[in-house]
């Protein structure tokens, strides 16, 4: 058992790509003008695999109201709430999630306006104060299609700026640098899972103090 003031031990989970579910919330992702809504349900299943209620965290899902272009979507969020004495509900992970551009040729996340979108994540994270506030770091995760970048807001960055999630919080570079990651890879799948590991770790043992 673990001294009061160190960290709690906390059970790793198996990968999220090795479920049968995985492949049936996969395979609509592809770039197409339908069903858009294929990345709003993806995201909170993935979520939910690595913070699952036995860890006193859940989902939330709220209609984007700031994005400027016709099609909505859904922020999603991770809500923990800390195990007594402390017992806080805070949100600690955003989700910005979009449909492919219409451009989709070859190369098409070289040229994207991550930066735009990016924007968009940091928006939504500061303007809640559980996200912003200056206890922990918080995450974020941008997914555009088929495509994903993970970032962190650290507690103790006055600006607030995002960067990026590495899982070496200390060595991290700016939030121009994270890796774009295809959730069809097999190679980023693995690394997917790790940092949602890291992130799942610094999490629940409350060592998100960086």
């Amino acid at each position: 058992m673990a001294h009061h003031g160190q960290p709690q031990p906390v059970e790793p989970v198996d990968s999220f790509w090795d479920e049968p579910i995985c492949e049936d919330y996969l395979a609509p992702i592809y770039p197409s003008p339908d069903d858009f809504r294929s990345v709003d349900h993806f995201c909170p299943i993935l979520l939910r695999h690595y913070f699952t209620q036995d860890d006193n965290c859940g989902v939330e899902s709220e209609r984007c109201t700031t994005h400027p272009r016709p099609r909505q979507h859904l922020n999603s969020f991770i809500v923990h709430l800390a195990p007594p004495p402390h017992l806080r509900r805070r949100r600690v992970i955003a989700v910005e999630a979009r449909w492919f551009p219409s451009d989709t040729s070859p190369g098409w996340e070289n040229n994207y306006d991550w930066t735009d979108v990016r924007e968009t994540l940091r928006a939504h994270m500061l303007s809640d104060w559980t996200m912003r506030t200056r206890v922990q770091a918080t995450y974020g995760i941008v997914a555009v299609g088929d495509r994903v970048r993970f970032y962190y807001m650290s507690r103790t960055d006055l600006e607030r700026e995002l960067r990026t999630w590495n899982s070496h919080p200390v060595d991290a570079p700016g939030a121009d640098e994270s890796p774009i990651l295809n959730i069809h890879s097999l190679v980023d799948q693995r690394v997917i899972h790790h940092l949602m590991l890291r992130m799942r770790q610094d999490i629940l043992s409350r060592c998100n103090n960086y």
